[in-house]
């Protein structure tokens, strides 16, 4: 007689507990990340021209393009954006890539993984949000 109740009570907590799932590192930065606008940054690149070191000034432009299939784009120019605009002749890189978020253990926040696959090379980059969506290096420009 009370075997069927528990026998279903027991079925009832077992099935809870499969449907509920925490979140994962890219649902939570991707309830923070910004899209409306894009993330830029300035760095400096050394190459080697006329047998010198050439020490140049690059500005990078990362925008969340789509988060439903986790793409984005990362644009390495020679000037820096002007109202959310370049000259295709400043593109010194476009990379648009499918990204992976994690946590980042060692600093707290998240990590962002994307990768650029070019000839027979992969290039692999990754970038450090904190808990704030912040990219580290990098500030948000709304458009």
């Amino acid at each position: 007689m009370y075997k069927k109740p528990i026998i279903l009570t027991l079925t009832m907590f077992s099935l809870s507990g499969c449907v509920s799932t925490a979140p994962t590192a890219e649902d939570e930065f991707e309830l923070i990340v910004k899209t409306n606008g894009y993330y830029s940054s300035e760095g400096y690149s050394t190459k080697v021209v006329d047998q010198k070191l050439v020490k140049k000034k690059l500005f990078y432009t990362l925008t969340f393009d789509d988060l439903s299939t986790n793409m984005l784009t990362y644009l390495t120019t020679s000037t820096p954006l002007a109202n959310g605009k370049v000259s295709a002749n400043a593109v010194v890189s476009k990379v648009s890539s499918k990204y992976t978020i994690a946590y980042d253990k060692l600093n707290g926040g998240y990590e962002i993984r994307f990768y650029e696959n070019k000839a027979d090379m992969n290039t692999d980059y990754i970038l450090h949000a904190n808990e704030l969506g912040e990219i580290e290096d990098f500030r948000f420009i709304a458009k």
